[in-house]
């Protein structure tokens, strides 16, 4: 799975060809608790807390039940 990232500052589209990568953009994007931080996400799966390192102060949205969400790993995230 891959899905395009917009650059801000340059105005240009980035390729993110895997999930490794989609991880590490994910995790730089959500590292810095100052500010909103919203993920508009289809589902939360089992291993959402590698994406999300510091949920604290987090909007989470996603479709809330399973078999596409995880309420285990909801709980996880809101207890971190």
């Amino acid at each position: 799975m891959a899905f395009p990232m917009r650059n801000r500052k340059r105005g240009k589209t980035r390729f993110l060809p895997d999930g490794q990568t989609i991880r590490r953009e994910v995790k730089r994007l959500f590292t810095n608790e100052k500010g909103r931080r919203v993920a508009l996400v289809a589902f939360v799966g089992k291993s959402a807390d590698a994406y999300l390192p510091r949920p604290k102060g987090l909007e989470l949205v996603c479709w809330p039940q399973a078999p596409g969400t995880n309420p285990d790993i909801i709980d996880v995230l809101i207890n971190r």
